[in-house]
């Protein structure tokens, strides 16, 4: 977690975590709060967040959003870190 808010630090980006509709909110709190995240963490509790970026498919699913707003690279699976610094 420490490397990729790193790379975000030196690239410009911000890294924010959602937590599944399916996770219970307190449990997500908990492991937050147990693994010290470096990154604000929400709560999509309706599944409105996952179905506003066409489902997902894996967990974990990265999204690379320009600045505009726009999705740029969609990540299924693992952060391969090289590919994501480049």
């Amino acid at each position: 977690m420490d490397r990729l808010r790193a790379i975000g630090e030196e690239q410009g980006f911000e890294v924010v975590a959602v937590a599944m509709s399916y996770d219970p909110p307190n449990r997500v709190v908990e492991f937050t709060e147990k693994l010290g995240l470096p990154m604000p963490v929400s709560l999509d509790v309706n599944g409105s967040i996952e179905q506003g970026f066409g489902g997902l498919k894996f967990v974990p699913t990265s999204f690379v959003i320009d600045r505009r707003g726009y999705v740029v690279r969609r990540i299924d699976g693992e952060i391969q870190f090289g590919q994501l610094h480049s």
